[in-house]
């Protein structure tokens, strides 16, 4: 998107209105020219706040696309099976950091006795650590919740491999869907604001699927608008442009006509 003809224009306007008085008896050729110049010059600012709104639109598109990844996610996340998530901000990076703690503790006993956690026997035993223990305990949306019922057998710190394994399942599950609720709930505009309050969710930590698919159907839509608004901005660039070089065009032709005139004149 160039704009230098509008310059040479200028520069031309200039150097005819200092030679001969042209410009102080008021020559009709060089006002005409000055008049399509400033036609000019406010068809480029609209282009450029044109541009400008569809560099933040695109922003907004990528926002949404975040958070719509981030709802296919949720929509497969079954909050019966492994807990509510939280979904405030603070809660969501403390518990996330909670999860991945406790998943890297149970990855370690496994990449160290993984054909014990593949196989079915009981013993020997493989011991948690305390604050791991804690989190599956202890946690609210958890503790009750069937997914993590392996990490919950026998005593609170000693695990046969298999429910390792199958307590590292699930904690993967629910890290997955830690983070991206965090990508939804944090997520904002060019402008600043929330992507879920701009399209009207009001996310809740115990959502079914059907309420999930509902939530990523309308971010899908509005993000549909998005497109649509970005193409409509997209030809009025085309059409400012469009009209700033036809007076630029104009300007320079009729800074031609001044000069031819002005030769004429200047022969005699």
């Amino acid at each position: 998107m160039s704009f230098e003809i509008n310059g040479s224009a200028a520069q031309g306007v200039q150097s005819l209105s200092g030679i001969g008085g042209i410009g102080e008896t008021g020559n009709i050729q060089l006002m005409f020219a000055q008049l399509q110049m400033e036609l000019a010059q406010t068809n480029k600012e609209s282009a450029l706040e044109k541009i400008e709104d569809i560099r933040q639109s695109q922003a907004d598109s990528a926002a949404y696309t975040d958070v719509i990844n981030s709802m296919r996610v949720l929509e497969d996340y079954d909050t019966a099976e492994y807990g509510a998530l939280p979904t405030d901000p603070q809660a969501l990076e403390q518990e996330i950091a909670a999860c991945t703690a406790a998943l890297e503790d149970l990855k370690s006993l496994y990449s160290s006795n993984q054909a014990l956690c593949d196989g079915s026997a009981t013993s020997p035993t493989l011991w948690t650590k305390e604050s791991s223990n804690d989190y599956w305990f202890n946690n609210a949306n958890i503790k009750d919740a069937g997914a993590y019922a392996p990490l919950r057998n026998g005593y609170e710190l000693d695990h046969y491999g298999y429910e390792v394994k199958q307590g590292m399942e699930a904690l993967s599950v629910r890290l997955e869907a830690l983070t991206a609720m965090q990508t939804a709930v944090t997520s904002t505009t060019a402008t600043g604001g929330s992507v879920l309050s701009d399209c009207g969710i009001s996310i809740n930590g115990s959502f079914t699927k059907d309420q999930a698919s509902n939530w990523l159907a309308n971010l899908q839509s509005s993000q549909e608008q998005i497109g649509t608004d970005i193409q409509q901005e997209m030809v009025f660039v085309q059409d400012f442009m469009g009209q700033y070089n036809s007076y630029t065009q104009g300007a320079s032709s009729a800074i031609s006509s001044a000069s031819e005139t002005l030769k004429a004149i200047a022969r005699g």
